[in-house]
């Protein structure tokens, strides 16, 4: 379920003592990427790990789409069709994603000499945290195998409580322990972490560490983090070493690198796929290519497999400039039945206490408890099977006959959910892969991500987002949204 945020802290003056150190910061990454290259350090970067989902429902993807009963009416199809787009903002760069567990990845470097930490790439909080050596007492182990150990950078800053002036110098809270700024967050399934506030040269990068230092350094800024203490539930056993929030907040990496000038847009992108995907600084990477540029490009030797948009990409309005990615919902479908023609079911879409909200570090589809007799309903009417969330053996036929979820957003955006991306393949705890019920009809042990229990609003996890290009545009209050070949 959603998380429990905490409140943004508002954004201060940039104080001169901040422009001395970013440049004593850089002088510092200077010297050690000159040494580097000299004296190759012995860490290894971890292997990046994919998880498996449901191959044997991505083969027939495109099979699927063809023969499956029209699911939305021809007249909001044209409706769509007819808006007036025009091109999105362009990244100046990209970073690779990789997915496990259920949510997506990226690769940080972090002080001087660098040090790397796997972090989930999280659209639904604000701050960016990880275990910390000699700190972290409790915190489980990790996929990186060792935690960031501040005393070997020779560019990390305690974050003190006061400021030259008097005036609180915490980013994340007021909470002040040994002169060192404290924060918590809690999560509404009962983990936790704590940690100090903690300020180093960081960076996005690969798994190439020469490449990170070649071509992504110049991305690196001074930026405050958590240096965890504590971890509790989830977050003890997760892949992930830690978290990197990316919500509209002054506390986000990505603020703090276009305040620096390290990208170009308040924006940013994210292109998903069930195993990987890319997440794209300043705008997008992609582009859309009409059926007749992609002809015309196939004869000069583009590669259709190319990441690329499948579509114009649409925009619809930010409910606010800062906070959570919010947006309005103004209909929902499921199959070709609309479910939202009463206006209190619609009302629970579009309650103002907690709106429909797209987060990325939540791995599922979260809908109104107001609506689950419609959605039940039809979802029962089309499939002629009850809906629930429980593991079930699905036929192929059956499989066929799901029905697909569309969003209309303000705007008239419409955002597609299919089986494909909803329906999750089963993994035996014995063999670690997924089940085959009966191999002679293809029968598969499935489980539905889309739950029925949100109180009020709507959380649009990263199942939604596979094989779609969204632009979060925080400089121009909008969402942008098209298929995509990620």
């Amino acid at each position: 379920s959603s998380l429990l945020k905490m409140k943004p802290r508002r954004k201060k003056k940039i104080k001169a003592s901040k422009s001395a150190c970013w440049l004593r910061h850089c002088v510092c990454l200077f010297l050690y990427q000159s040494f580097l290259f000299t004296n190759k350090r012995g860490t290894q970067t971890p292997t990046i790990r994919a998880s498996s989902f449901v191959a044997a429902l991505d083969r027939a993807t495109t099979t699927t789409l063809l023969r499956r009963k029209e699911q939305i009416s021809t007249a909001a199809n044209t409706a769509n069709a007819n808006l007036i787009t025009e091109a999105p903002p362009k990244a100046s760069s990209s970073i690779p994603l990789h997915a496990d567990s259920g949510t997506h990845h990226a690769q940080i470097y972090i002080g001087s000499p660098p040090q790397t930490q796997i972090v989930i790439v999280d659209t639904g909080s604000r701050i960016m945290a990880f275990p910390c050596e000699r700190y972290c007492v409790d915190c489980g182990q990790h996929v990186s195998n060792y935690y960031y150990n501040p005393e070997n950078s020779t560019t990390k800053v305690w974050n003190a409580c006061q400021s030259s002036d008097g005036s609180m110098n915490c980013h994340f809270g007021k909470t002040c322990e040994k002169n060192k700024c404290r924060a918590q967050q809690k999560y509404t399934e009962g983990s936790s972490w704590t940690a100090y506030e903690l300020e180093d040269i960081v960076w996005f990068g690969t798994d190439n560490e020469i490449e990170s230092l070649e071509i992504h350094m110049s991305l690196a800024v001074p930026y405050v983090f958590g240096c965890q203490t504590e971890e509790t539930g989830l977050f003890q056993t997760q892949y992930a070493d830690g978290i990197m929030g990316l919500g509209m907040f002054p506390t986000s990496l990505i603020y703090a690198s276009y305040i620096a000038g390290s990208i170009p847009r308040y924006s940013f992108s994210m292109c998903l796929t069930k195993t990987n995907g890319s997440l794209n600084l300043g705008g997008t990477a992609l582009s859309f290519h009409s059926p007749a540029l992609l002809l015309k490009e196939k004869k000069n030797g583009y590669n259709k497999e190319l990441g690329h948009h499948l579509e114009p990409m649409r925009y619809t309005p930010l409910l606010s400039d800062e906070g959570l990615f919010s947006i309005q919902v103004t209909a929902v479908y499921v199959g070709n039945i609309h479910i939202t023609q009463d206006k209190k079911i619609l009302s629970h879409f579009q309650s103002k206490k907690k709106p429909t909200i797209i987060d990325s570090g939540t791995t599922d589809v979260f809908l109104p408890a107001g609506s689950k007799e419609a959605f039940s309903d039809a979802w029962t009417s089309i499939s002629t099977i009850e809906y629930a969330n429980a593991n079930r053996i699905y036929t192929w036929e059956e499989y066929l006959n799901l029905p697909d979820i569309t969003f209309v957003l303000k705007d008239d955006v419409y955002w597609t959910i299919t089986p494909a991306h909803y329906m999750e393949g089963v993994v035996s705890k014995k063999t670690g892969e997924e089940w085959i019920a009966r191999k002679e009809d293809e029968s598969k042990m499935l489980h539905n991500r889309i739950y029925l229990d949100e109180p009020d609003g709507t959380v649009l996890g990263s199942l939604a987002m596979i094989n779609h290009d969204i632009l979060f545009d925080i400089e121009g209050k909008r969402i942008g949204l098209a298929r995509a070949v990620c």
